[in-house]
């Protein structure tokens, strides 16, 4: 079911899919009115019933490009095609997206209006069920059951509080909290940041809350002035700010990583490490080592974080927010669909794909044999009572298959034809007696993909007729098993 709510609390009569093939109009029996559907064998939105809808919305909204309309959606593929497009435009239907993974925190359906409905949903099939006893809730009694809970869901008050709770309107830029993006710090992951832009404290990558690059590439900020011999009033990393000092000296603020005092010195050592000076003065106890920093629970066992996403070739484009009527958008996205449906509909492309597919299945299902003497391979792929196993093939351009043979005799292998009503079937087979024109022969059975025959654990032994007998085989390659124990 499919609806479209505005900022005063009212709404547009659902619209529903049914997953059927087709649709029919006394699917709806029972629905709110002004109702509408389509259907669609999986029972989701698709581009085509996404233009159904746009029909319905713009029947009940009245919009038109003297009148526009703002329609704030999700990035699902169904919203997103030429036709939708084209309509929204010449309708003056504006059409804005959310930002990727948000619609549960910024789509006032979700927020406020769904959750009472399936509940309400739910309460009406069971009454329905309680009033139809043995019975089965069908396809065709769903239209029905949701027009209670659209009436009980879909009211004012959930309709407008779904609006001031994601802060669409009235419009609140602060509605959300440092605390309401906790939840997505496991998958934090860093900005891919020009390289010419200077981390803090050195490097390139990276970027600081309070500093500012200037048109000149010169990185300054404002930490309320300039310290007095002239460095910035921003910290490097692995230091502190003084932020006020304490009666005995010592920074307020105490961070891992480093401490800083007030005037600017470090302890002796210059670069804040002990030296033997002053081990000495500590084991004569005139010295006072330093405090160790904070340490929070943090630091000792951090927050779990996921690691780096692959980078793939294709896949799905990332999305943003955006507004998809708008000019350069909107021809961006036609450009990059029709180049979609041309590539889909290349035949070339087709039978590329399909070459593809059939050689990753050849690929999978044969084995090729070691061509050595010494490979045993090819019997582990096919039990027999043989050590000997063939190659049939020619090793030379001049030596070719003789289709009308002359002249056979024992131990040659050949080609035996088996006609049936419809087709012809050739076997490979060895002769190993002649009596006149009947030739006792011995089948072997090829190994799938390969020019491998091995000979049956079971022995395939026949009498052919002179006839059957189609062409001689050129000269093969015989491989020994070599058996151990």
């Amino acid at each position: 079911m499919c609806c479209a709510i505005n900022a005063t609390g009212n709404t547009i009569s659902p619209f529903y899919i049914f997953p059927r093939v087709n649709f029919k109009n006394f699917m709806l029996t029972g629905a709110p009115n002004g109702s509408d559907g389509s259907s669609h064998i999986s029972g989701w939105m698709t581009g085509d019933n996404f233009l159904k809808f746009l029909d319905h919305f713009i029947k009940h909204t009245k919009c038109s490009s003297s009148q526009k309309v703002l329609l704030i959606m999700d990035n699902h593929d169904s919203h997103i095609s030429v036709g939708s497009l084209e309509k929204a435009t010449q309708n003056g239907i504006v059409m804005l997206t959310l930002p990727p993974h948000c619609s549960h925190r910024m789509q006032p359906l979700d927020v406020s209006v769904f959750y009472p409905f399936k509940n309400a949903y739910n309460t009406a099939c069971n009454s329905w069920m309680l009033s139809h006893p043995g019975k089965t809730i069908s396809i065709y009694d769903i239209a029905s059951i949701s027009s209670d809970a659209f009436q009980i869901s879909f009211t004012p008050r959930n309709i407008t509080n779904g609006f001031l709770k994601t802060g669409i309107y009235p419009f609140n830029p602060n509605i959300f909290s440092e605390s309401d993006f906790l939840c997505s710090a496991v998958t934090d992951r860093p900005l891919d940041m020009p390289n010419n832009v200077e981390k803090p404290g050195g490097g390139t990558g990276g970027s600081c809350a309070s500093a500012a690059v200037d048109g000149d590439g010169i990185t300054s900020a404002d930490a309320g002035g300039a310290t007095p011999d002239g460095a910035s009033g921003v910290a490097p990393a692995g230091d502190v700010a003084d932020v006020g000092a304490t009666p005995d000296g010592a920074s307020g603020v105490a961070l891992s990583g480093g401490s800083a005092d007030p005037g600017g010195a470090t302890p002796a050592g210059g670069d804040g490490t002990d030296t033997l000076d002053d081990k000495k003065n500590e084991h004569d106890g005139d010295y006072t080592r330093p405090g160790p920093s904070a340490v929070t629970p943090q630091d000792i066992r951090p927050y779990p974080k996921a690691p780096p996403q692959k980078t793939t070739r294709g896949g799905r484009k990332r999305a943003t927010s955006r507004i998809l009527t708008d000019s350069p958008v909107k021809n961006q996205l036609i450009k990059e669909l029709k180049e979609r449906t041309e590539r889909k509909s290349d035949p070339a492309r087709k039978l590329t794909f399909r070459g593809q597919q059939s050689k990753k299945r050849l690929k999978k299902r044969s084995q090729t044999p070691d061509d050595t003497e010494d490979s045993d391979s090819s019997l582990n792929i096919c039990e027999s009572n043989s050590d000997d196993s063939y190659h049939i093939e020619s090793d030379s351009e001049d030596e070719t298959f003789d289709s009308t043979p002359t002249h056979v005799s024992n131990g040659d292998f050949v080609l035996v034809a088996f006609r049936t009503k419809s087709t012809t079937i050739h076997y490979v087979a060895k002769i190993s007696e002649i009596t006149g024109n009947e030739y006792e022969v011995s089948y072997l059975r090829r190994i799938r993909q390969t020019s491998l025959f091995i000979f049956p654990t079971i022995r395939d032994i026949s009498c052919v007729m002179k006839n059957d007998i189609v062409g001689k085989l050129p000269q093969t390659t015989k491989n020994k098993r070599d058996r151990k124990g």
